[in-house]
């Protein structure tokens, strides 16, 4: 399987999976959140409806208490007979308590306005028909009137259509859209005497305006209103709706808004209800989960599109992702290729921030890199060949003047001398890595054939710190700066004293050569310096500032690295002292790489 095609199969599962997972979790969302929503909605709306209803039922409670107030009323609890004559016809005394009667009428909703004797006497009806014609018997036979005028707790009551229809001669007509009626107790004064009884009849209108008030966009098409202690329905939206078990569950009732599941006629639905404050009466709602979701279904056909779309939109993403993903790639494959049959001037030349970006410029530092090491590895040995004519011919310099100045045996030490110092500086199966403790053996047998030349009028001294004799470092990186003291420092001056310290300090080998020669002016010093630093272009005045301490530095500084290399302080007439700084090199470790110094 190649790549690329890779690459598509596992750009189109981790695309897929993601977005058919977010559509489920976002369709199961909705779906909740639809019920949730729902439910909420539903106990707004019975908690709106409660509130509206209480104030109806407010409104019914304190206009019932007017006729304790009337005179007109009061005087004909007190009197009954004056409020009917025998041939049935109105008084003055009458009319004037019709008119307060008449005004009950003013209530919303209210159909009907009655006063009865505590006897159960009809004394007075809205209405101007002969007494008792709207009653089939006197209200004092009720047992359920007789348990309210003795109950001395009890100053009002609501009673259903069992009850009160039941005593009428003709309850179809009056009891067109009736609901209720509301009984209140009928004091008489002086002396707080209970008389009689107001009762006020109410339509279902009343329930349809409170729960058009009440609903919101026609959400609850199912109302209802239960008297839990009569067993009976002031108000249903829909009577073939409700079932038993309902009835049976709401009997209790409430304070707070329930919700709960309900199988009804074979389809779901959220059943809420809760008591009317102030009332026997439960209120309840139910609500078709069918009609709640289809929000929720109209969510999920559009996730589905979506769903759709996103997949063909993966599938030809995934397409160009691939190809703009490989192709570079590939790309850089070939490249490798001709790296391979030994073309080093390749390079990637694509300019990218991406991660394959960073492999191309990866591969264009490694080519740069083997570049300068192969550079490097020239110029290592480059430098190193230098060192061994320059050394050679100073060396037959000195074996020269003896020769002709003195012609004696010290020819022979010297020659002993020159013999090691060849042997050690043009040995090329050696390794690279030496100890200090050869490094200066070599350099003892230089300044032994120095003195030879200079004889008592050069002194050498040496304080070298034990701990550095068996340190490593590479081949002949002390015996040029020696040199340079004796030819550049001494000889013009026809003697005097070197210095040769070394100690270790802390991760570093400090080696010092000071001489207190002629010394350097600020140019010659700064020309010196400069020179340490070019390896390409030197000029003549560079080169002639010290061609060892050139080749010293630099095949430090291509082994090591910064910081090592050299230091050099000079001035005239007071000498010249040159510091070379070197890394501990532990055992196991002299395969430290050739590291860059630029």
């Amino acid at each position: 399987m190649s790549l690329r095609l890779k690459f598509l199969l596992i750009f189109l599962i981790s695309t897929s999976i993601p977005v058919i997972l977010f559509s489920f979790l976002m369709y199961t969302f909705f779906a909740n959140l639809a019920e949730k929503q729902s439910e909420t909605e539903t106990k707004l709306f019975l908690n709106q409806v409660n509130k509206n209803l209480t104030s109806h039922l407010d409104e019914i409670r304190r206009i019932s208490l007017l006729p304790d107030f009337d005179s007109s009323i009061q005087e004909g609890l007190n009197h009954p007979k004056i409020m009917i004559t025998e041939n049935t016809k109105p008084t003055d005394n009458l009319y004037a308590t019709m008119n307060a009667v008449t005004q009950f009428r003013m209530l919303p909703f209210c159909s009907g306005a009655t006063i009865f004797h505590k006897n159960g006497t009809l004394l007075l009806s809205q209405y101007f028909s002969p007494i008792n014609s709207h009653l089939k018997r006197p209200l004092n036979q009720e047992q359920w009137f007789q348990t309210f005028i003795h109950d001395q707790t009890k100053t009002s009551m609501y009673i259903t259509e069992s009850r009160w229809a039941d005593l009428h001669e003709n309850p179809d007509s009056y009891f067109n859209n009736w609901a209720f009626s509301y009984m209140q107790k009928l004091y008489s004064y002086p002396g707080h005497v209970f008389n009689g009884i107001l009762v006020l009849d109410f339509k279902q209108d009343l329930f349809e305006q409170v729960v058009h008030q009440s609903e919101k966009q026609g959400l609850y098409p199912h109302f209802f209103v239960y008297h839990p202690q009569q067993s009976e329905f002031l108000y249903e939206s829909n009577p073939k709706f409700m079932t038993k078990d309902i009835e049976e569950m709401v009997k209790t009732g409430s304070n707070v808004t329930q919700t709960v599941d309900k199988t009804i006629n074979g389809s779901d639905y959220f059943v809420t209800y809760k008591n009317l404050e102030g009332s026997p009466w439960v209120l309840i709602s139910t609500t078709s989960k069918a009609e709640m979701l289809q929000e929720a279904q109209v969510v999920y056909k559009t996730i589905a599109g979506v769903l759709l779309f996103c997949i063909l939109f993966s599938i030809l993403l995934s397409v160009l992702f691939s190809r703009r993903l490989t192709q570079p790639i590939l790309e850089l494959q070939k490249l490798m290729g001709r790296v391979e049959s030994g073309n080093l001037q390749v390079r990637y030349q694509q300019n990218r921030n991406d991660e394959i970006g960073y492999l191309g410029n990866s591969f264009n530092h490694m080519l740069n890199e083997l570049d300068k090491t192969l550079y490097k590895s020239y110029m290592l040995e480059l430098l190193r060949s230098q060192i061994h004519p320059h050394f050679l011919y100073n060396t037959l310099g000195t074996i020269a003047s003896i020769a002709k100045i003195r012609k004696v045996s010290e020819i022979y030490t010297l020659s002993i001398a020159l013999s090691k110092l060849l042997r050690y500086s043009i040995n090329k199966h050696e390794d690279k890595w030496v100890s200090f403790e050869k490094e200066l053996e070599h350099l003892r047998y230089y300044v032994d054939a120095q003195k030879i030349r200079f004889g008592d009028k050069v002194t050498v001294n040496w304080e070298i710190d034990e701990g550095i004799i068996e340190q490593k470092t590479i081949k002949l990186v002390l015996q040029p700066l020696v040199e340079n003291a004796f030819m550049h420092g001494l000889e013009p001056k026809g003697g005097g004293t070197i210095d040769i310290i070394g100690n270790v300090d802390q991760e570093q080998l400090i080696w010092e050569i000071r001489d207190d020669g002629v010394g350097m002016t600020e140019v010659q010093l700064q020309l010196l310096r400069d020179s340490l630093h070019q390896t390409v272009t030197r000029t003549s005045e560079q080169i002639k500032s010290g061609i060892g301490f050139f080749n010293v530095h630099q095949r430090v500084l291509l082994t090591f690295g910064p910081p090592y290399g050299l230091e050099v302080q000079s001035e005239v007439g007071k000498g010249t002292t040159v510091r070379l700084i070197l890394p501990i090199v532990s055992r196991g470790e002299e395969h430290v790489p050739i590291t860059h110094c630029g």
